[in-house]
């Protein structure tokens, strides 16, 4: 039954119901619907019209309904290759699921097989450009990606179902529906529970989806590839700049490039005297010299809260510097000594040994430790170096099933130390990248929203 809205002066209706009467006034609306008998309601639920199949976000210049097809009616190969039985150090490019980088294969993460296995046991696989490579396997089931000629001649794995298209017109828009929560959500219907899930090639055949016709699909995918492409665009620059902070950093702690004294100084700390031209050499310490290591706290889990409450402070575990940065808990704060500030060093002390973390506020758990300066230091250069000797430390903690670092051990690590002033030089160079980083991570991060928004609202 067509139902009635009064917003401010503008009488509205809706729902629209095909062979019911579509406007009232909104003054006699009660006395309308008084006179409605139970039948003539069920006559007009009964002659609503069917919801049209068309996206909730659309090119204006559309309107025709779309069309319900399966991923197999549109393709004239779907299959998946097998694990040859030896790879060679060179050869016919041999694609995996680590191969597969965003929408591209990376060429540096494929392996490599012989011709005469890539034509003749593993011929079913034989790639051809244009195909559409979707893992059915394992944790990244769902990832995509295309084969251009620059990976060719090119060979996969039985983990990755090869999609080849009766025509390249339908490449692209294929392309986003199968990134699309369309896919996703057949995805976590279809899948098989046990220690590796998978789809089978006629679960993908059998996949549903709706699609426009030719020109809209062409414009949609006009649309996203552009998307697409600024995202690439945003990790490629994310990677360049890592690199050259890598390569930076490597050449900055091996002395190999060294900064100059600035003539003119920012701050009072940053000043030289007049005749001083370059900084003086390294000093070598031991790490014991420069740091007092200070372990951390254990509170029980029934201590840990999920949500901050009064006097409660961040807990800070180990998964909260390794991996899940924002998988927080919260515990009853303690004496004002024991916080962290957003300077201060702390080394995770086992498993992940070695890994140093500075930026956080709070007070972390007793699996890792504090690094106190005894000295006057800059926090940020030894952040620094420290983590560029990540490896280096963490073989100090053995080889056991949980790696510790004893104290004893890490207070002897000798490191060449620059002054000061060099230090802060240092640091303020680095962060200046790191900050560049982070930028370009917050663009990416926006990006890649804006276009999971798209492909919920572009598709039915």
């Amino acid at each position: 039954m067509a139902t009635q809205k009064k917003k401010g002066n503008v009488n509205t209706s809706q729902p629209s119901l095909r062979g019911t009467k579509q406007s009232h006034d909104v003054n006699d609306n009660n006395k309308q619907i008084a006179n409605k008998s139970v039948i003539a309601r069920n006559e007009a639920i009964s002659s609503k019209e069917p919801k049209k199949l068309v996206p909730k976000l659309r090119f204006k210049e559309f309107e025709d309904e779309w069309e319900q097809k399966k991923l197999g009616e549109i393709s004239k190969l779907i299959t998946k290759g097998t694990t040859p039985k030896k790879f060679t150090e060179k050869g016919i490019n041999y694609v995996k699921i680590q191969g597969l980088d965003g929408i591209n294969i990376n060429k540096e993460k494929c392996l490599y097989i012989d011709k005469a296995i890539h034509e003749g046991e593993l011929k079913r696989s034989i790639l051809e450009e244009n195909d559409l490579l979707f893992a059915i396997a394992g944790a990244t089931i769902g990832k995509i990606g295309i084969v251009t000629n620059e990976i060719l001649p090119a060979n996969t794995n039985q983990a990755l179902a090869i999609i080849r298209l009766k025509s390249t017109d339908f490449l692209e828009f294929t392309l986003q529906i199968l990134q699309s929560r369309i896919m996703k959500k057949y995805i976590s219907e279809s899948i098989s529970v046990g220690a590796q899930p998978n789809l089978n090639l006629e679960q993908m055949g059998n996949f549903k989806f709706f699609q426009p016709k030719l020109p809209e699909q062409q414009k949609i995918a006009n649309f996203l590839t552009a998307v697409d492409t600024k995202l690439q665009q945003l990790t490629t620059k994310k990677e360049t700049l890592a690199q050259y902070k890598k390569g930076v950093m490597q050449q900055l702690f091996n002395q190999q490039l060294r900064f100059k004294p600035d003539v003119i100084a920012r701050t009072q700390d940053e000043a030289i005297s007049s005749n001083e031209t370059e900084f003086p050499d390294w000093e070598e310490k031991r790490l014991g010299e420069v740091f007092k290591f200070k372990q951390g706290f254990q509170f029980p889990v029934e201590e840990q809260f999920d949500e901050p409450f009064e006097n409660s402070v961040y807990f800070i575990r180990i998964v909260n510097v390794t991996s899940s940065p924002d998988d927080k808990r919260y515990v009853i704060k303690p004496e004002e000594q024991h916080i962290l500030s957003k300077n201060d060093l702390f080394m995770v002390r086992y498993g992940d040994a070695g890994r140093i973390a500075t930026g956080f506020n709070g007070i972390i758990a007793n699996n890792m430790f504090r690094l106190l300066p005894k000295m006057k230091i800059s926090e940020k250069w030894f952040y620094f170096y420290l983590d560029s000797i990540y490896e280096k430390i963490h073989a100090l903690a053995g080889s056991s099933t949980m790696p510790a670092i004893k104290f004893g051990t890490i207070e002897n690590l000798k490191v060449d130390t620059p002054s000061l002033k060099e230090q802060q030089k240092i640091a303020n160079y680095l962060s200046a990248i790191d900050l560049k980083i982070e930028t370009v991570q917050t663009q990416l991060s926006k990006t890649q929203a804006f276009k999971k928004g798209l492909l919920q609202a572009m598709f039915v």
